[in-house]
């Protein structure tokens, strides 16, 4: 049944529809951009390492990473029982639309963490998701590990992303998710410094495995919210991790919700449950990229330029 499914999306129509203006290469870390250094008090930020990307535990800084086990101010769940967070990271993608149609049908509404080399690639999916009154966050530009980067390669990953979502709704964001969770105290200086709310997650369905190991069963994912459920014990409520990057686990995403129905969660944004806004007002009102070099014109025909399914 889940290969007749994800066999449905190949038979959607492509069509272009770039953002105007010339961007940074894609999937790739975005270059600093000179005046954006100002953004933020260097005196302010916590003098750590720059990491090689995925750095072990073991070998860390000490300066208080996220996947070590160590937080600060982070969001990491919603603080009223019973009420939910439903997150996707990654998108937008050729699946991320069906997936808004099914959250809008069941009248859920969701959080997407967007990165911003898919927001340029999948634009119209991104104004779907906002037209729809679901949330939208940063993911960075090029979903690379925060604490491998330098202080601007931080700023300008974050910045890209922020007007790239900008130009689509007009909206500017102001939480966000760094890619792996991946955060230390140099990095939370700077995010802190440009506005923004870290929201990380405390159940995670791993979704991600399936794209990598052919051992993974898709019916975990079901069975994480099953188990997640039915043993709920805890004072708070919950922010839970998918992806809508992948065919596979976008679909799967779909079964979480019968099961948070039935056992009678809430389902909110992490910006509602907590209480924070998601967006500033009013947005930025320019978008000056002249000094960046080598990076992806409006009139772009890269073979990875698909876009929005209509």
């Amino acid at each position: 049944m889940m290969k007749s499914f994800i066999a449905l999306f190949i038979l959607f129509n492509i069509v272009n529809a770039e953002l105007p203006g010339t961007w940074p290469p894609l999937d790739k870390p975005a270059p600093a951009v000179a005046g954006w250094s100002s953004l933020i008090n260097a005196t302010n930020v916590t003098n750590a390492l720059i990491l090689p990307p995925f750095t072990s535990c073991a070998q860390t800084s000490g300066y208080c990473r996220a996947p070590c086990g160590c937080y600060r101010d982070e969001i990491l769940n919603c603080p009223t029982k019973k009420d939910w967070s439903l997150t996707f990271d990654d998108g937008p993608s050729d699946y991320t639309s069906r997936l808004v149609d099914f959250l809008n049908a069941q009248n859920v509404k969701a959080t997407f963490y967007v990165v911003g080399s898919q927001v340029y690639r999948y634009p119209d999916v991104l104004k779907k998701i906002y037209d729809s009154g679901h949330e939208i966050g940063v993911h960075t530009w090029s979903h690379s590990s925060l604490t491998s980067l330098s202080n601007e390669q931080i700023i300008a990953e974050i910045k890209h992303t922020e007007l790239a979502v900008w130009q689509v709704t007009g909206i500017a964001t102001r939480t966000i998710r760094p890619p792996y969770g991946d955060c230390d105290d140099r990095v939370r200086d700077i995010i802190r410094q440009l506005g923004y709310k870290l929201v990380l997650w405390d159940s995670d369905t791993q979704d991600y495995l399936s794209n990598s190991n052919p051992k993974f069963d898709l019916n975990w994912i079901a069975g994480n919210f099953t188990q997640w459920t039915s043993k709920d014990k805890g004072k708070t409520g919950h922010i839970s991790l998918e992806h809508d990057l992948f065919p596979q686990t976008t679909l799967a995403a779909e079964r979480a919700v019968p099961i948070l129905k039935k056992a009678r969660y809430n389902m909110v944004t992490p910006a509602t449950c907590n209480r924070i806004s998601a967006y500033a007002f009013p947005a930025p009102s320019t978008h000056s990229l002249s000094t960046t070099s080598g990076g992806v014109p409006s009139n772009s025909t890269s073979k990875n330029n698909k876009h929005i399914k209509k």
